[in-house]
């Protein structure tokens, strides 16, 4: 993977790699796609086509152009990632416990910050 392009997304290499790694085991990243006879395109630039299209303004037409791949393959990885990532959000995303949540807003009121929680100030 070009980790180097990478740094223009704040993504450090393992974050990538864990990333790239949940997209591809369950995700839709793997390379089943037909391809009309042109070479598959890898998870490594599908991640990469995911992250561009999520942290910019770029549209699909000059994400195609940028990564040398066609409209409609932009638009699939798009679709299929962000299936993939809201499919993944159990997994990626813990909401504290009624327990957390109390120990938490202590923590932030013992440090002088209030509200958090939505909590009594």
């Amino acid at each position: 993977m070009d980790y180097f392009s990478l740094f223009r997304f704040r993504m450090t290499r393992s974050s990538a790699e864990i990333l790239l790694n949940l997209l591809v085991v369950h995700g839709n990243s793997k390379l089943e796609w037909t391809t009309q006879g042109k070479e598959p395109i890898r998870p490594e630039k599908m991640l990469q086509i995911f992250l561009r299209y999520m942290g910019s303004k770029e549209g699909i037409r000059e994400l195609s152009d940028r990564f040398n791949v066609a409209v409609s393959t932009v638009f699939q990885v798009q679709k299929r990632s962000t299936e993939a990532v809201l499919k993944l959000q159990p997994i990626l995303i813990k909401w504290p416990s009624i327990n957390d949540v109390d120990i938490i807003e202590q923590e932030f009121r013992n440090i002088s910050v209030l509200d958090v929680f939505g909590g009594p100030t």
